[in-house]
């Protein structure tokens, strides 16, 4: 095998293959070399040396990724050393995959702005890992996901080189999209399922509405790439365009008995139009006693924000909570709103260095699913029912406004294999049966790939396959992360 060479660095060294084999998820694979790519012309280099020597590839951002689809067998292109902000013009700034959310989001802040998705992560994610997964966070329920911040991206694949969808593409390439296009497009049963899911917050498969809400193929192309994880391309640059941040917000706390109760009220809360709605279970309500004076038998809650239109609002969130809730708080003060929100930010980092044990885990496998909002109530009682009947329990919070929950069932760490293959299963089938998706925010990966054919059907799973040979025939770029028959447990290391 010949040498890589580039600029940036290429780390064969056994202390650092063994911190690239894991990310945040509970998967374990070894990789052949670690690359640090400076630029552009190293990201070609790498991508030649993949098709010359046959080994795979897969980008990585921080490493954050609960799927495991950061962790890859090959090559893993680490972006740590291109983290640039490039470029500023009005709303629209331009940046290197490795830029960090949260450092982008303060430069914007300077100027009144922000990136209007906000993942709970934002203190080390990456932009590149934003878009790779479809990425949300707490405020999607009004402003989208990365995809709709995004603008345009610099790409290699593996099948046509670099490519900058805001210029024209190779003709080839634009060709093979214009005719996929022009498939779908007549598929009327292909049509009929994309819009009986269109308010269905997903970022399972590839993104297959771009072909009808966009007509050029440079922006179908950008936005096909939104939730790919790193299997069609390598990103080099990141458009997006931010928005204005809020002059003044208002949070809403509704302090219920249940968790059923609360996710009830969530249909009509969307109603007047908040800016975010996120939930929390009994695990979260203990963790805000430590911050304000919660009710003795309050066992969920719903965060209800606003940042608009807030004296229309305010009365009519007044009686509804007083009628729905068993008490409720309303905070103005924007310090305080943080500290509130910064209990909810932390629920997975607490959950891993407070409730993990090495007896017990609460591994990231069902937990980003996202059913309609309407469903709620009853997906989560299937859900309590198979908690019950395997004599466990589980820490549930998320985005209840777009039905996106990450449910956290408790393994013993005692036959594990098992219990957590079939613990899945079942909550996997009780999210399709409720009209859900297997991923909501966090994307395809390791740990639900497998049901990926099961959600869409054979005729969108082949759509998402000729996607895939479009960019990438030889299947190099992060193997086995969308297409996969491969048991959920391989790899795993609890």
């Amino acid at each position: 095998m010949k040498h890589l060479q580039i600029s940036g660095e290429v780390l064969t060294d056994e202390t650092s293959i063994k911190m690239y084999s894991t990310d945040m998820s509970h998967y374990m694979v070894k990789p052949i070399m670690i690359a640090v790519p400076e630029n552009q012309e190293d990201i070609a280099k790498i991508i030649a040396y993949s098709k010359e020597e046959a080994i795979p590839i897969t980008p990585r951002g921080a490493g954050s990724n609960q799927s495991g689809s950061a962790v890859g067998s090959g090559i893993i292109i680490l972006f740590s050393k291109m983290n640039a902000i490039m470029k500023r013009k009005g709303r629209r700034v331009k940046v290197q995959p490795g830029t960090i959310h949260k450092q982008l989001d303060q430069q914007l802040n300077l100027d009144g702005l922000r990136i209007p998705y906000d993942p709970t992560s934002s203190s080390f994610c990456t932009i590149g890992g934003n878009v790779a997964t479809k990425a949300s966070g707490l405020r999607s329920l009004k402003y989208g996901t990365v995809d709709s911040a995004l603008r345009s991206l610099c790409f290699f694949d593996t099948a046509h080189g670099l490519i900058d969808t805001s210029q024209s593409l190779p003709e080839n390439l634009e060709k093979a999209i214009v005719d996929l296009k022009n498939r779908l497009r007549c598929d009327m049963e292909t049509r009929h399922v994309l819009n009986a899911r269109r308010n269905l917050k997903s970022s399972s498969g590839y993104n297959l509405k771009s072909f009808f809400e966009h007509e050029k193929p440079e922006e179908i192309v950008t936005h096909l790439f939104s939730g790919s994880v790193g299997t069609l391309g390598v990103f080099s640059e990141i458009e997006l365009e931010a928005v204005p941040s809020p002059k003044s917000t208002i949070l809403y706390l509704m302090f219920f008995r249940s968790l059923l109760d609360a996710v009830k009220e969530v249909a009509k809360l969307k109603i007047f139009e908040p800016s975010a709605i996120e939930v929390m279970d009994s695990y979260g309500v203990d963790l805000l006693r430590n911050e304000i004076s919660v009710p003795s038998d309050c066992r969920a809650v719903l965060f209800v924000e606003f940042d608009s239109c807030l004296d229309q609002i305010g009365d009519l969130m007044l009686s509804h909570m007083k009628e729905k809730s068993i008490r409720f708080l309303v905070e103005t003060n924007a310090k305080k709103q943080t500290a509130l929100w910064k209990i909810r930010e932390t629920m997975l980092l607490w959950i891993m260095n407070t409730l993990e044990t090495p007896s017990k885990k609460f591994p990231p496998f069902a937990d980003d699913l996202a059913i309609p909002v309407n469903q709620m109530p009853n997906f989560l009682a299937a859900v309590q029912e198979i908690l019950d009947r395997f004599g466990t329990i589980a820490v549930i919070y998320g985005h209840a406004g777009e039905g996106n929950l990450h449910i956290r069932p408790m393994i013993n760490v005692e036959n594990w294999e098992e219990n957590l293959k079939n613990l899945s299963n079942l909550i996997f089938e009780a999210a399709l049966k409720a009209g859900g998706t297997i991923t909501g925010e966090h994307g395809l990966g390791r740990n639900r790939s497998l049901y990926l054919r099961r959600e869409w059907g054979d005729k969108i799973y082949g759509y998402f396959e000729q996607i895939k040979s479009i960019f990438d025939s030889k299947g190099l770029l992060n193997p086995d992360i969308v297409f996969t028959s491969a048991d959920l447990t391989k790899n795993l290391e609890l």
